[in-house]
């Protein structure tokens, strides 16, 4: 779990049904989200979480103008730790 700091909006955990992919429906939403985060609550960042593996939404996340900056943290390795 991660709190933002104050004037930080957090995006997260979003979904597109199959048969409503390909339509720009994510991109418009997420600029949406932006502006309204800015507009509505005088946001002065908007951060988005996404799991690092998704592709598909990476691609979406980054080409409205978010880049990636840093992991919030890893997942666990199957690897045992050395004692």
């Amino acid at each position: 779990y991660w709190d933002p700091p104050p004037g930080v909006a957090l995006l997260y955990d979003f979904y597109t049904m199959a048969a409503f992919r390909g339509r720009g429906l994510y991109a418009a939403s997420l600029r949406q989200m932006v502006g309204d985060a800015v507009a509505i609550d005088a946001a002065d960042a908007v951060h988005i979480a996404v799991v690092s593996d998704n592709i598909p939404s990476r691609t979406v996340i980054e080409r409205v103008g978010f880049e990636y900056r840093e992991s919030l943290f890893g997942r666990p390795s199957a690897e045992p730790h050395a004692r």
